[in-house]
């Protein structure tokens, strides 16, 4: 079959909520580098957070610094020649090349770990519904990146999607179905994601 052109987000209409998500996307697959930081809670225990960044001209590919739960601190990475490597304070000797990386290697370190969860959005999201336009401000960023305020179309929706963590006891990453999540997507003007939150269902 013949495949449609792609639509730019700046001539997508916000108003069409999946066409302007597929061109959302899509601006985020063709960005030359990105950065985003972000918080993971679950009832009963302490925050996770993290933060990664994709800027291929770089030493490194990609980098992803996740905190877990538990405080342990863990580093990935895509480096050009050698592939997924990580280190973490607890489950591993050192720097680790991940020579057969599984599903979840891939997913965690590599872009893949942003543009996934925003494909998951494009592909499974339903009830996907304009809410309206509101100012954003985002923090300071652990990279550097100066706090910035965005006016942004808000978007509600249904998603199924995979969530990463690090299993310390036995040093590995993992992977964690999420069949069903209510979010809030903010996406500004010129068709760039600003902010995503997301919460499971069950």
């Amino acid at each position: 079959g013949v495949e449609s052109p792609l639509v730019r987000a700046v001539d997508a209409d916000p108003s069409d909520p999946e066409v302007f998500l597929e061109s959302a996307v899509q601006v985020v697959r063709d960005a030359p580098s990105f950065h985003v930081s972000y918080t993971r809670t679950v009832e009963g225990a302490a925050p996770a957070r993290g933060w990664a960044r994709h800027e291929p001209g770089s030493d490194t590919v990609f980098e992803h610094y996740f905190e877990t739960s538990e405080g342990v601190r863990v580093h990935r990475y895509d480096l050009p020649g050698t592939g997924f490597m990580m280190t973490a304070e607890k489950g591993l000797p050192g720097m680790t090349v991940l020579d057969r990386p599984t599903e979840a290697d891939r997913r965690l370190c590599s872009e893949e770990f942003v543009l996934a969860v925003l494909e998951d959005l494009e592909e499974t999201a339903t009830d996907l519904e304009l809410v309206g336009s509101e100012e954003i401000d985002l923090p300071e960023s652990t990279r550097g990146v100066p706090a910035s305020t965005h006016t942004a179309y808000r978007y509600t929706g249904t998603f199924a999607t995979e969530a990463g963590d690090y299993l310390s006891d036995v040093g590995r990453n993992s992977l964690l179905p999420v069949p069903e999540a209510r979010f809030d997507l903010w996406v500004d003007e010129a068709g760039h994601p600003r902010r995503l939150s997301y919460t499971a269902v069950n």
